[in-house]
């Protein structure tokens, strides 16, 4: 179970930053850089990347999250398919 989780968490993880980088056209790039650097330079955390990404507070964040893992799965599934193909 330990292992299955871990994978599920590396899969989560690398659909996550695939996005930031290439999805949208690269229109969330240079936020993700900017949240790399700061993890890089040790000012690390959820509020560091949300306040990076400009995902507000309260119910503004929850949609902003909602949002995102929309989009995150509607990307994976798109790259999935042309895997498959």
């Amino acid at each position: 179970r330990h292992l299955e989780m871990g994978s599920l968490y590396y899969c989560q993880a690398w659909a996550l930053n695939h996005y930031l980088y290439f999805g949208k056209d690269g229109a969330y790039r240079a936020k993700f850089l900017k949240v790399v650097h700061e993890e890089m330079t040790c000012n690390s955390g959820s509020e560091m990347f949300f306040r990076i990404m400009e995902a507000g507070e309260g119910e503004a964040r929850k949609k902003w999250i909602e949002e995102m893992e929309h989009e995150i799965k509607d990307y994976v599934r798109k790259l999935w398919k042309g895997l498959r193909k």
